[in-house]
């Protein structure tokens, strides 16, 4: 079953996933991004290690890749709905946050 799109690529678009968070009473301890993407029998799994993050008013940001740019498929096997799982994991293995959504490549 299809999901809602939260929104939609044009292949071969560049592009990084950036996020924002908060730690708010004690140190996080090597936190890791997780990503998973998934379409049909293609299954994608990254995972970096973001670093020691301590508590503060503002937000943090992580980008992901942090020097260059990913790249969406292109062609006409790759366009359509893909499930997007984000997890942010410390070295304990406790989850911090988890996001998933879906999201469309478009011609």
């Amino acid at each position: 079953a299809e999901g809602k799109i939260a929104f939609e690529m044009k292949e071969n678009c560049k592009y990084r996933i950036r996020i924002g968070f908060a730690v708010q009473h004690e140190i996080v301890s090597g936190l890791n991004f997780k990503l998973k993407v998934k379409r049909a029998v293609f299954k994608k799994t990254e995972k970096v290690v973001m670093g020691s993050y301590g508590p503060r008013s503002e937000t943090h940001y992580f980008e992901f890749p942090r020097n260059e740019w990913l790249e969406a498929p292109a062609g006409k096997l790759s366009r359509g709905e893909y499930k997007c799982y984000i997890q942010l994991e410390d070295a304990d293995f406790n989850k911090h946050a988890e996001l998933a959504f879906h999201f469309k490549i478009v011609k």
